[in-house]
């Protein structure tokens, strides 16, 4: 016979496999011969869960963070009337639940023979035996994530045959019910057609021989055809397909043989291994809220537990504790199988964290409460940490990653998405990553670039050629399973991965724990091959994200922010009255924030029914933080001066959380008794009135209110004042000198001790168009500055500049414009006699499409890079566009401040809540404020925002001298002024006593430590956990760490970040004398974080 054309032979092998109706229906077809008897169910009935809809109506919203189950259901839902069901019917709307009983008999001819029950909703569902044990999760519709085949095992049958089943419906699909398009906002009255519901008979042999040919018939087509082994490959296809005969099993059997003679072939030694294990990436919300989650980690779950019992060889690995925790609660026997299996080694917890968070916008001690939180879940529930840290999905990874990765027994990192960068290709797919302080971990970008594995031919053949360090490995890691969505591998993935152990011509599949990957990685590494990348991964894409959504990324840092100072005050307070420390309701609210910092989450890229929970539950932790805050400070307060008078006097405490010394303006309430307006030194426009108060670090300052007031009244230094001239305000202190534009409301600063104008033309609002390519609330494309769009103030001239404030404690402008046709903005400028910040207290009311604002400041300042502020430290990125690295950083991430500097000068913008920030390579500054994206939330970032940043010049040869880090924290922490009435003292010595009441409670000799967080071990009561890190960049020489404490320690120990007994290494000298604790902290490294606990 003539050699046939290649093409005609590959058209030929798919028809035999192809799964469209009308090849299906053909003999020659092998899929018709898979079922080849079906049956009906006996009966089905269907119950609606009744107000179970999600809905984002304003106030009609209703949180639904868990929906009911099984035993809140079942049975009492069929008891009485029951409602029948057909295929045909169609349940919904969206996000509504239904449930199912279906009696099956099979037939007694099927007895002893494999049968399967076959459900398709199009949607998602769980299936519970008839006492409520999970059996599967199914997915309906067509696509290539369907799993609608359950192996009905004979123990579930009865002698009879028969058996009952219960199905949980969910209204929604495997990526949520986006209206016509994946990332679109849902569709809120989608329905689902019931499209399949029967029990058929599964033929073994035809699902194998199936197989056997889909591996083949790939080799044929994706080898390299001027090779033997393509050829062997269509030769075997075609000799399968003059073999079988659809009226003759025993021929099925023989093209079994013919198959089995190609893959039998073996690799040699030389060959690449990828190790493989089953993967499935749940979003803990996105196209979905996160009620929906709770119940897509049961049913992907329940999938691989039925897969790990029928394929010996399969292992499977699953990050995120909130997840384990949610199944621990809601499916309790389903969390106990996978416990046993995880003692098996076949159920691998991994990751570490919490949640797969962020890995670019939460701060640095969220980011080690996610792994004290995740560790500590996986070590108590499944004996041992995690050593590999997960991320596959976030859009971009902080540089501090590595050391606050190690400090957590982690020392591997996962991930892919850089493999999405649009500009440049990432050099490595194994390489040592390096942190800002030198830390390093072992990093694996799997080279199928994809978490979501389809172990296809021509997938496996990518992997190896993409795979980017041959010299120093011969080992790769795939991630195989459908994700995002969850569901993780199906039967598709199963039969794959054990066809494809070791097939000649591919790489070698080995299906192991990733834990082994890394060792291999180790041991091929012992002469220090791998080439080392310093810094933080910047994905070039999803930019947007460090700015979509602002209300909760503003919820995020108050949240962040908040817990700190509950934290340290509970603390102090448990240490020094005896307060009792709320360490659960602390777990619980710093777990709330960690679930909101979810990849999709904190960046802003879900639907609007996440953001209604996520701002519900930003709400919770805030009140409930803020209780704690207020009853720490309480019992703080109380443990000053008392006497027995009954005489009263307004007193001010006023407490400052930060660890240094600081001078601040605060504002108080008007004290009755003072008649005379010129006692106070300042009124403001909403009654209040102003006073100076300079408080120690980590520390309070008791007065007087009405010592307070005149003192600050009778102040000789230097104030601030406020002129109107040639069509401006200025406003000067002894630091710097504001020129403020009647007309635009920008401004001009100098530097009054260089006499230098550093800003020009700053506070100057700009937008542009911001419609993406695809990816709408995630994406600012590279193109979206080009334009200018005029700002209706601007243009029509309707700027309002008014004085509010005109010192001598505080000068204020009032400033107000339309931004647009729909929206507009006001502003309080205001400027203090104690600082040279200039604030911009904001607020926008915000009505656009695919529009973007950001506020300028045009910097005098020469210089070829910026100083952003990062976790535990800072990073610098050039301003240049020499590279394309460079240029692909036009829009990046900060945590509270951005800085550029020259020698003498520089110029810093801070912020209370934003992330999103650019620098041109002039030396302008910009701070990316709100953007208006229409999906997958098509309401994102409508309406109200309030907001502060603020200009903040210095002078100095750097940004430290100019305390740049100290202001910005100030900016977003002020002081906590606590206004009482106290007895009155009985006698001139001890009024004396009372108005000069200061103390420091913790304090650190030396300015480049900075001391993050203090606060109660996990593991005691009585032991006192403090982190600190260098926050200079520079070597910081020993010093000294003092904190208030009537008792003395036992010890002090140096720990990590989970506060582990078996990392206490170097216990740390220390004195107890006149009630504190003075403690040596040996050297730090440049932005080395440090963990001590104080134990008593």
């Amino acid at each position: 016979m003539e050699r046939v054309p290649d093409n005609i032979v590959l058209d030929r092998f798919a028809h035999f496999v192809a799964t469209d109706q009308w090849n299906v229906e053909s003999n020659e077809n092998i899929i018709k011969h898979i079922y080849p008897d079906r049956r009906e169910l006996s009966s089905l009935f269907v119950y609606k869960v009744e107000n179970d809809g999600l809905i984002v109506s304003g106030e009609g919203y209703k949180q639904l963070y868990k929906r009911p189950l099984f035993g809140e259901i079942i049975p009492k839902a069929f008891q009485n009337e029951k409602k029948e069901a057909k295929v045909g019917d169609s349940f919904g709307p969206s996000w509504t639940t239904f449930w199912f009983e279906l009696n099956v008999q099979v037939p007694p001819q099927w007895k002893g023979l494999d049968v399967h029950l076959l459900w398709n909703s199009d949607s998602e569902a769980l299936l519970f035996d008839k006492n409520g044990k999970i059996l599967q999760g199914l997915n309906g519709g067509d696509g290539w994530d369907k799993r609608e085949e359950f192996f009905i095992d004979a123990d579930l049958l009865d002698a009879d045959g028969r058996a009952t089943f219960y199905i949980e419906m969910a209204c929604n699909a495997m990526f949520g019910n986006g209206w016509n398009g994946q990332i679109n906002p849902p569709d809120p009255n989608r329905y689902f057609t019931l499209k399949k519901a029967e029990i058929a008979l599964f033929d073994r042999l035809a699902f194998d021989l199936m197989y056997d040919f889909k591996i083949v018939m790939e080799c044929a087509k994706e080898f390299d055809s001027k090779r033997q082994r393509a050829r062997e490959a269509i030769i075997t296809g075609n000799d399968m397909l003059k073999c079988f005969d659809p009226y003759d099993r025993d021929s099925w059997q023989r093209a079994r043989d013919i198959a089995a003679k190609f893959l039998g072939k073996k690799n040699g030694d030389t060959c690449h291994n990828i190790v493989s294990v089953g993967h499935c990436h749940i979003d803990i919300a996105w196209l979905w809220p996160y009620s929906e989650t709770r119940r897509k980690a049961g049913r992907s779950w329940a999938n691989q537990l039925r897969f790990i019992d029928m394929y010996p060889q399969y292992k499977f690995v699953q990050s995120q504790a909130q997840l384990f925790e949610w199944v621990k609660e809601d499916y309790p026997e389903l969390f106990e199988r996978i416990k046993q299996k995880a003692k098996e080694g076949r159920f691998i917890p991994i990751g570490g964290s919490y949640v797969e968070c962020d890995g670019v916008l939460p701060s640095g001690e969220s980011f080690c409460r996610q792994f004290l939180y995740g560790q500590r879940f996986f070590k108590e529930e499944f004996g041992e940490y995690c050593t590999e840290f997960s991320l596959p999905d976030s859009f971009g990874y902080s540089a501090a990653l590595p050391q606050i990765m190690r400090l957590s027994k982690i020392d591997s990192f996962i991930t892919q998405k850089l493999s999405w960068n649009l500009f440049n290709k990432f050099p490595n797919s194994s390489f040592l990553w390096e942190g800002i302080d030198g830390s390093s971990v072992f990093a694996h970008f799997p080279p199928a670039d994809t978490y979501n594995a389809s172990l296809s031919v021509k997938e496996i053949l990518f992997n190896e050629e993409n795979f980017k360090d041959k010299e120093v490995s011969q080992h790769s890691l795939c991630l195989f399973g459908h994700g995002d969505g969850g569901g993780g591998p199906v039967l598709d993935h199963m039969e794959r991965a054990q066809r494809l152990y070791d097939v000649q011509g591919l790489p070698k599949i080995i299906q192991e724990k990733p834990k082994y990957f890394f060792d291999r990685l180790k041991e091929e590494n012992r002469g220090h091959k791998l080439k080392a990348w310093r810094g933080e991964l910047y994905l070039e894409l999803h930019r947007g994200t460090f700015t979509s959504q602002a209300a909760v990324k503003k919820g995020n840092r108050k949240c962040e922010l908040l817990l700190r100072e509950a934290e340290l005050y509970s603390a102090l307070a448990s240490r020094l009255t005896g307060f009792e420390y709320p360490r659960n309701e602390l777990t619980k609210l710093w777990k709330t924030v960690l679930l909101n910092q979810f990849h999709d989450v904190l960046p802003g890229s879900s639907i609007e029914l996440a953001y209604a929970d996520a701002r519900q539950l930003h709400a919770q932790v805030l009140e409930e933080a803020g209780k704690i805050r207020e009853s720490a400070l309480v019992a703080l307060n109380q443990q000053q001066l008392e006497t027995n008078s009954e005489e009263k006097e307004k007193v001010v405490t006023v407490w400052n959380s930060l660890p240094w010394e600081r001078k601040e303006v605060i504002e108080l309430d008007v004290v009755d008794n003072l008649t005379d307006d010129k006692a106070y030194t300042q009124k403001t426009s909403n009654g209040k009135c102003l006073a100076i108060v300079q408080v120690p670090s980590t520390g309070y300052k008791t007065v007087t209110l009405q010592e307070l007031v005149v003192a600050s009244a009778a102040s000789t230094e230097s104030m601030v004042s406020l002129q109107q001239k040639n069509n401006s305000f200025v406003l000067s202190n002894q630091f710097i000198e504001v020129t403020v534009n009647e007309y635009t409301a920008t401004v001009d600063i100098v530097d009054l001790q260089t006499k230098r104008k550093v800003v020009q033309d700053g506070n100057r609002f700009v937008m542009y168009n911001d419609k993406c390519l695809f990816w709408d609330a995630w994406d600012i494309e590279v193109m979206h500055n080009e334009r200018e769009l005029p700002i209706k103030g601007y243009y029509e001239g309707s700027v309002s500049v008014t004085v509010l404030e005109s010192g001598p404690l505080r000068c204020s402008l009032q400033v107000s414009f339309p931004i647009s046709e729909t929206s507009s903005l006001s502003q309080v400028i205001s400027l203090s006699c104690v600082s040279p910040r200039l604030e911009f207290n904001t607020q926008v009311d915000w009505h656009e499409k695919h529009k973007c604002l950001k506020v300028k400041v045009p910097s005098r300042i020469f210089s070829d890079y910026v100083t952003y502020d990062h976790q535990f430290g800072f990073i610098r990125r050039s301003i240049l566009k020499n590279t394309s690295w460079d240029v692909a950083r036009f829009e990046v991430s900060s945590q509270k401040y951005m800085c550029i500097s020259e020698y003498g000068n520089g110029v810093a913008v801070m912020n209370d809540c934003k992330y999103g920030c650019s620098a041109t390579q002039n030396g302008d500054l910009f701070l990316t404020l709100l953007r208006a994206p229409k999906a997958p939330d098509a309401n994102c970032d409508m309406g109200h925002h309030q907001f502060t940043f603020a200009i903040h010049p210095y002078v100095g040869s750097s940004f430290q001298d100019g305390r740049i880090i100290q202001s910005a924290y100030e900016l977003n922490q002020p002081c906590n002024v606590c206004v009482y009435d106290r007895s009155l003292p009985k006698s001139s010595s001890e009024k004396v006593a009372a108005v000069e009441n200061e103390e420091s409670l913790i304090s650190i000799s030396c300015e480049q430590i900075l001391c993050e967080t203090l606060k109660m071990s996990e593991d005691s009561e009585q032991h006192l956990v403090l982190r600190m890190h260098e926050c200079y960049g520079a070597h910081a020489p020993q010093s000294v760490l003092s904190i208030k404490s009537p008792q003395a320690p036992r010890e002090v120990v140096t720990t990590n970040i989970l506060e582990d007994a078996d990392e206490e290494r170097y216990q740390l000298r220390f004195t107890h004398a006149d009630n504190r604790i003075n403690i040596q902290v040996p050297p730090l490294k440049p932005f080395q974080i440090q963990t001590i606990k104080i134990k008593y």
